[in-house]
């Protein structure tokens, strides 16, 4: 991976990607000089995967929360479909409960 211009590739995801934890820019960074190499249409990484199964602090204490205030597996069920869905189908960040 390319060293001279990490600078702006650190700048370049955090304006375009949003990105704000060390780990996305460790994680990420790398991917900018990868991903254009691979001739495969279709690629699997395990980057983020907790957070789209809601893995998150703010978000495993939500749950939390509603279990102990009584809600159902149903109830605590719809509302992390809803959480994913404003998370990922809306452009919002995985992070932001």
């Amino acid at each position: 991976m390319p060293t001279i211009d990490a600078a702006s590739d650190f700048i370049r995801l955090a304006v375009e990607q949003r990105y704000r934890l060390k780990t996305e820019f460790e994680n990420t960074s790398p991917m900018l000089y990868v991903l254009p190499s691979i001739a495969e249409t279709e690629v699997w990484t395990g980057y983020s995967a907790d957070r789209h199964y809601g893995n998150s602090k703010n978000y495993v204490l939500h749950q939390k929360r509603m279990a102990r205030e009584g809600a159902s597996t149903t109830e605590r069920k719809r509302a992390f479909d809803d959480y994913r869905r404003e998370r990922f189908e809306l452009g919002g960040r995985p992070d932001d409960f």
